[in-house]
C-alpha cells in the first residue's frame, strides 16, 4: 500500500483506494457536504451555485469541483465554472457543448484523413503504380 498526502488536509496517510485522494476523515466529510447540496438542489432545481453555498454552508470552491466533474448540475451559473476553450458559462463538465462538437469533428476530420492516406498507401491509383501504362 502507498501513502499518500491528503487533498483536503495535507495530512500523510495510507491509501487504500479512497476517491479523490482523500483521507478517511475529509472523505466523510466530503460524502456528507455532497449529500446535502444534492438534497438542496433537488428540493431547489433553480439555484445557482453562490445559493447552494450560502444556503449548505459547502464551500463555492467544492461545488465547482462536483460541477467540473459532472458529479452535480446547477441551473445558474453566476462564474461558478467557464468553458476552459471560449470562457461561456458551463453547467457541468470542462468544455461547453458548441466546443465539444467542435473539437470532436477535429477529431473525426483528421480521422478521416488519415484513413484516406492510409488507404492511398495500401491500394495507390493506377497512374501511380509505375507500371506499364496503355494510351487509348
Amino acid at each position: 500500500m502507498d501513502y499518500i498526502i491528503c487533498k483536503s488536509c495535507n495530512m500523510l496517510f495510507r491509501n487504500v483506494d479512497t476517491h479523490n485522494n482523500l483521507c478517511p476523515e475529509c472523505k466523510k466529510r466530503d460524502d456528507d457536504s455532497y449529500k446535502k447540496v444534492t438534497e438542496y438542489i433537488s428540493e431547489n432545481p433553480a439555484a445557482d451555485g453562490e445559493t447552494i453555498s450560502i444556503a449548505t454552508g459547502v464551500d463555492l470552491k467544492t461545488i465547482k469541483r462536483w460541477v467540473v466533474e459532472k458529479r452535480i448540475t446547477i441551473a445558474g451559473n453566476l462564474g461558478l465554472s467557464t468553458c476552459r476553450t471560449c470562457g461561456e458559462p458551463i453547467y457541468e463538465g470542462r468544455l461547453c457543448d458548441r466546443c465539444k462538437n467542435s473539437l470532436l469533428n477535429g477529431y473525426m476530420r483528421a480521422g478521416a484523413k488519415k484513413a484516406a492516406s492510409e488507404s492511398a498507401k495500401i491500394n495507390p491509383s493506377p497512374a501511380h503504380t509505375g507500371g506499364m501504362h496503355f494510351l487509348r
